[in-house]
């Protein structure tokens, strides 16, 4: 993940990371995933870079 982090314009957050519980969390209580990575996307780049 360090590389896609170095090109990304937008906060990258992962398991482990202080902000992981928040970010994390969806507005369906109900839902409770743990994705590997959670990533605050700024631009198209961003979004094209978080879904390969």
């Amino acid at each position: 993940f360090e590389a896609f982090r170095q090109t990304l314009r937008g906060q990258l957050v992962q398991r482990g990371d202080p902000d992981y519980d928040v970010a994390r969390k969806v507005w369906n209580g109900a839902i409770d995933k743990h994705p590997a990575l959670v990533v605050y996307c700024t631009d198209a780049t961003d979004v094209a870079g978080a879904i390969r």
